[in-house]
Parts: structure tokens; sequence; C-alpha cells
């Protein structure tokens, strides 16, 4: 059994970097209620008993992490500089980020969502149950977390061309944070109707994370974005509104928590509530039906394309930055043709087979590193 029984699924040092009161009280604004809190227990936030199971195993693995992943933050936000692409740091960083987004409740909640959805989708197509008998049961998996986790490990590695940078706030408006603080957004695809483009695969992907009040760690598709001078490791964001629509990302990627460090952002805070509230999504997981090829009796394949987590619909704000400049429009096949939406083909091509063998048992999922390094015979 777990030794201990409260588990958080954001971690509270990530917390204490937006809280006051000797980062034993963090800022609170409730979504469902609309309610503000000034001085919550930031000791009780983000965490549910057992929220990883009863073994101990991955809530200590996490541990081990944080750790790290702690110190290389505090020593971004101290030096103002991002880590290099392709440096341990780098790479630590990227895996904390990632594994963030697939711990949250958020995250568990869409995925049981999702196996809801799917599974009476296809019951009620067969017309075994109508919807009013299956509205009256709901499908979940035993073990949401551990499956999220265990997809994530294996992907990373497809993330890991993307460049990243800190972004300073140099406002009076500072950033603020959520119970789900990691953002998948593609400014580039999001006129896109056919496709979901925050796949760590996809052309003009951003992954988003304030990592305090002044500060957002950025990873990005450089060859769609530009992200001040192209040899700095850093950007400065000078204009509030650049600000305010970091913080809108917030407001829409949050579960039930936004989370910031001064009662005097309250005037911001209510500003992101009274914008963004009703334009959050109801239901994390769409699926959309599409006429597939005519077979050779006569039937009609249908196609589902169903968003989850990792390709979940894009954040549709439209947001114009002057931190951040796209360099080119993509075209339509690149936004509605699936091959031509990959951002790295031949890193794509290269996981697509370390996961085969994975699946072979001739490797780890955690040993990308030692497959490419067995592939290029390095010793």
């Amino acid at each position: 059994m777990a030794e201990k029984k409260k588990q958080h699924y954001v971690p509270r040092f990530y917390l204490k970097l937006f809280s006051w009161d000797d980062k034993k009280a963090i800022n609170i604004y409730n979504i469902n209620n609309q309610k503000i809190i000034l001085g919550g227990n930031l000791k009780n936030q983000c965490c549910e008993p057992y929220f990883y199971g009863q073994n101990s195993t991955v809530e200590s693995a996490f541990g081990d992490l944080e750790n790290i992943a702690s110190r290389i933050i505090n020593q971004i936000i101290s030096s103002n500089s991002a880590p290099k692409l392709g440096t341990k740091e780098y790479h630590t960083i990227l895996t904390y980020v990632l594994l963030q987004l697939s711990r949250t409740k958020y995250a568990v909640d869409a995925e049981d969502e999702l196996i809801d959805t799917l599974i009476k989708y296809l019951i009620e197509k067969e017309g075994t149950l109508t919807r009013e008998e299956l509205n009256q049961i709901q499908i979940k998996s035993s073990d949401p977390a551990a499956l999220l986790l265990g997809t994530m490990a294996q992907i990373i590695p497809i993330a890991m061309d993307l460049m990243c940078k800190i972004l300073i706030n140099k406002t009076n408006i500072n950033f603020i944070t959520s119970d789900n603080p990691v953002v998948l957004y593609n400014r580039a695809c999001e006129q896109s109707k056919v496709l979901s483009h925050t796949g760590l695969a996809s052309k003009g992907l951003k992954i988003i994370l304030p990592i305090s009040p002044k500060h957002i760690l950025l990873f990005y598709d450089e060859r769609i974005y530009k992200v001040g001078a192209r040899k700095q490791r850093f950007a400065d964001v000078t204009i509030d509104n650049d600000v305010k629509q970091f913080n809108d990302l917030q407001w829409l990627n949050a579960l039930e928590n936004i989370y910031f460090n001064d009662a005097s952002l309250q005037p911001e805070i209510q500003r992101g509530a009274s914008k963004n509230i009703r334009k959050r999504y109801t239901k994390k997981v769409h699926i959309n039906e599409y006429q597939g090829e005519t077979k050779v009796d006569g039937m009609q394949s249908i196609l589902l394309h169903i968003p989850n987590l990792l390709h979940s619909p894009c954040l549709n704000i439209r947001m114009n930055m002057q931190c951040i400049k796209q360099l080119r429009p993509m075209n339509e096949e690149e936004m509605n043709n699936v091959a031509m939406s990959i951002r790295d083909p031949e890193l794509y091509t290269i996981h697509s087979a370390f996961l085969r063998l994975v699946d072979e048992g001739k490797y780890k999922a955690s040993e990308f590193d030692v497959f490419i390094k067995d592939k290029l015979a390095i010793p």
C-alpha cells in the first residue's frame, strides 16, 4: 500500500513558485463557484487520496524527477535562460513537462471520458443498447493515470526537436497558472477543420508552462515561429496584452482552479473569468465522423477522429503576440493531410521503428537514447 495517501498531481514545489506567506499560501480562483479565495492552503491543492493507486512506485518515481526538475527550473528562473537543445537539462525538463501534462486530474478525467464516449458510440452504432440505456452507465479504465503515463513515456522522444526558450515577463501583470498548467497550443493550425494539431509530432506545436509569475517555459517549432533573437535562449514579454493571452490559455485549459500569487492581480483574474469561462469546452472529448472509401461491395467506410489528451481540439483563440512571430502561414495540405502535418518526418519514422522494437521486448520505453546509439553504432 502507498505510504502517502495524499498524492499530488501538480507538485507542491511547482505551486510554491506562485505562492506567498513563506510558500505556505496561494491565491485561488475556483471556476465552478466563480469565487476568489485569498490565502488558500497550498498543501491541500491538486491532490487526491491514492491518485496513482495503492502502490507507491509511481509516487516515488515522481518525487525523484521533481527534485531534479525543481533544481533546473530554479536555475532557469535565476539565470533567465532556458536549457540548450540536446543537453541533459533539456531532456530532463522536457520529460518533466510532458509527464506533468499526462498526470493531472484533467488528464485522467479526459481519458475516462474518451473510453466512455468511444465505447458507447460503438455500442449505439451496433444497436445493442439505446442512447437512453447507455446514459445510465459509465465506462472507466481501472487505472487511467498509469495508462496515460505509460503512453507518454513512450512518445516523449518525438518532441525532442522542439526549441526551448524562457519568456521573461517585463510588464506589471503577472502570469497565472492552474491545476492543469501545461498547455498544448498551435496557432498556425487553428483554422484546420479536419485534424487536431496538438500532437507532439505536429508542425506548429507550442508547449507552454508558466514557471513563475514572471517566467514561461516555451517549447516550439522553430521552423514556424520566431521567438526573440535566434541565438538567445530567452525573449522578453513587454506588452500587457501578450501576458493576458498567455493567462487566457490557463483559463481555457484548467479543470477547476486558477492560481495566482498577488492579491493585487484580482482585476486581471476578474477579466480572465469574464472573458474565458463561457468559452471553455464543456466536454474534453469530441468524436468527429468522416466518410471513408467506398468498398468493393458498395459499403461506405467511416473514419473516426477522436481528439484526446495529446490530440485535443486546438484552443481557438487566435493568439496574436508581439513576442512570438509566425514565420509563414500553413497551407491547406499541411493542415489537412496527416503525412504533411508531421513536423520532422525522419524523427517520426525513427521513433516508430523504436516503438516496434519496444513492443518486441528488445528495448524499454525509456531507452530511446540507447536505441539511437545502437543504430549509429556509437560505443
